[in-house]
């Protein structure tokens, strides 16, 4: 059955962005070179919504026997965030003997102001799924939540190391987080993460590598259940190769196992916040193709799987809600060379994307396709492009949850871009 269970007079999602970003470059010479980016960013959010009580009786949510109609739930949220982010960073390439080295160090700022307003009330009111009517739903009264503020300081170091076909890649990063929520004490950690990489470089163009990497990732912007949401941690195993059998094609693989700590989960309460499961495993493997067929003909595609569950806590042994286990994609790009316009690039692409589950293997959301679309005209510093995605305008389900709610996909969205360089 297809029923909208909100009402169309209330019910929205609607987002305002505005953003300015900067980005620099310079280099002295081959062994020097200086970067530094900046972006802030103002974001203004109205999510509003009513939805069937699927929590009172999960077992049994209807209000009468025959089992047409249900009370619901209105909810409404207000959200003004404004964001500041900041890298700097200094490549220096030098020799130690026979070993050539490639080496970054930096410094990367995160920080992030949010104010919120929400309310929800319970709408006793029969609704029949069947044959719906659509009164005007009454808006909640909104208060204010407390008002949230978070910052991440980033240090961070890189060797990239060369010895004849032999490639290391060592690194190192000390995260200072701080979490301040209005009222509470604020919330500080660290910690200390690294990677660490080995390739070598066949003679016919094949070259396998192995990686290990860990990972601590903040969460911003989000509440959780109980309060502020923990970081994400991760560990990663990488075993993968690059291949490139001739001028203009690259074929790139890799299989990986990785664990993560914390993700952030779908209230099965219902609530509009966050819950993080205790841990999940992923492992999958990607394939990606580069080729160009001729002077003018880019081909690009692309597979992966994913086999992603939970492996503590109430769902141990489920699949992680809303990733689909498979995605595939082929891309081409033509420049109008042989129609006297080398300035103009035109695309067409695919994408699909496999079924996905709710994280309780009750729910499946189905496959869907999707077609994108671009053109591109550069001439001197100047870029122009217009980018088109789901080209179609095709109505499909990206996720559904658990609890009972599903979230449509975007429709039809066309942007266009002008880029100078300096």
């Amino acid at each position: 059955m297809r029923r909208f269970a909100s009402d169309p007079s209330f019910d929205k999602y609607q987002t305002e962005t505005g953003t300015v970003s900067s980005l620099f470059e310079h280099s002295f010479g081959n062994a020097l070179k200086i970067r530094q980016n900046m972006r802030y960013a103002h974001v203004e959010g109205i999510y509003r919504t009513a939805y069937p009580d699927n929590y009172s009786n999960p077992a049994d949510p209807f209000l009468d026997a025959a089992h047409r109609t249900v009370a619901r739930w209105v909810s409404s949220r207000q959200t003004t965030k404004d964001s500041f982010t900041s890298d700097s960073n200094a490549e220096l390439k030098f020799a130690t003997g026979a070993i050539t080295h490639k080496t970054l160090f930096g410094v990367d700022y995160r920080g992030l102001s949010e104010r919120a307003s929400s309310g929800a009330y319970f709408d006793p009111t029969p609704f029949d799924l069947y044959a719906p009517v659509y009164n005007p739903v009454a808006p909640p009264i909104l208060s204010p939540e407390p008002d949230l503020r978070q910052s991440q300081l980033g240090l961070y170091a890189q060797d990239q190391m060369r010895l004849g076909p032999w490639l290391a890649v060592l690194g190192v990063r000390q995260d200072f987080v701080s979490s301040n929520v209005q009222g509470s004490p604020s919330e500080n950690s660290k910690a200390t993460t690294g990677r660490a990489g080995l390739m070598y470089e066949l003679p016919f163009g094949l070259t396998p590598y192995v990686t290990y990497a860990t990972s601590f990732t903040p969460v911003f912007g989000s509440t959780c259940v109980g309060g502020p949401c923990k970081a994400q941690e991760g560990e990663m195993v990488e075993l993968g190769f690059k291949y490139n059998p001739f001028p203009g094609t690259a074929i790139n693989g890799a299989i990986f196992h990785t664990t993560e700590k914390n993700r952030l989960a779908s209230d099965p309460g219902g609530s509009v916040l966050s819950v993080q499961t205790g841990q999940v495993r992923i492992r999958g493997a990607e394939l990606e193709v580069i080729t160009r067929v001729t002077p003018d003909l880019d081909l690009i595609g692309a597979y992966s799987y994913l086999d992603a569950r939970v492996q503590s806590g109430d769902n141990a042994g489920k699949r992680v809600e809303t990733v689909p286990d498979h995605q595939a994609s082929l891309w081409a790009k033509y420049r109008l060379t042989a129609l006297g316009l080398p300035g103009v690039t035109i695309g067409a692409g695919v994408r699909y994307i496999g079924e996905s589950w709710d994280g309780t293997d009750s729910l499946r959301t189905p496959n869907y396709t999707l077609f994108d679309a671009m053109v591109r005209y550069e001439t001197g510093p100047w870029r122009f492009q217009v980018n088109a995605s789901n080209l179609a305008d095709k109505r499909h389900v990206t996720t559904c949850l658990s609890r009972g709610d599903c979230f449509f996909g975007i429709g039809r969205t066309v942007l266009g871009s002008a880029t100078y360089r300096f």
